[in-house]
């Protein structure tokens, strides 16, 4: 089943039964939805994101450049249009963090003098406690590297296994 919610200048648009100012948003236009920070009910009323929309509601989307989608948006958002924009959004994102981290990683390693290669990236993974590279470059563009901790990772070297071994014992 469906509502049917208007704009300011009284367009009608129809979406489906428990769909949100940020559906509507998103509905309107990507980038509207990707910058809402809120709505106007009917002219006078303030609501968040996730308020349910009723049927002859007019909707007026607020919005902010400073806005940035956030994760749980999905959590509330019930048309495909809005959660395939989100998810596209977040997969943009996500690349692009990763891409920055890869060039973080890389200039520190030169830097200090080093060309890449997998058993620096090694020894980095074990000190910095993550698992594959892509966490690697994730703690690189959340966390950053102080340089001192960066040059003591690079030079330290690793226990033997059977060193290793014996501690666990």
């Amino acid at each position: 089943t469906e509502i049917f919610v208007f704009t300011p200048k009284g367009e009608l648009r129809r979406l489906p039964v428990g769909a949100t100012v940020l559906d509507f948003a998103f509905d309107i236009h990507p980038s509207i939805g990707l910058h809402a920070v809120g709505g106007k009910i009917n002219r006078n009323k303030m609501v968040p994101l996730d308020y349910k929309l009723q049927s002859g509601d007019q909707v007026e989307v607020i919005q902010s450049e400073k806005q940035v989608p956030q994760p749980y948006w999905l959590d509330f958002v019930v048309t495909a249009k809005a959660q395939n924009k989100l998810k596209n959004q977040f997969k943009s994102e996500k690349g692009k963090r990763l891409k920055r981290g890869h060039a973080i990683v890389e200039i520190n390693l030169r830097e200090q003098g080093y060309e890449p290669d997998e058993r620096l990236y090694q020894k980095l993974m074990a000190h910095y406690g993550c698992e594959t590279k892509n966490d690697l470059y994730f703690y690189a563009v959340d966390k950053g590297f102080e340089i001192e901790e960066f040059k003591n990772a690079l030079i330290k070297k690793r226990e033997s296994k059977l060193i290793r071994y014996w501690k666990v014992q």
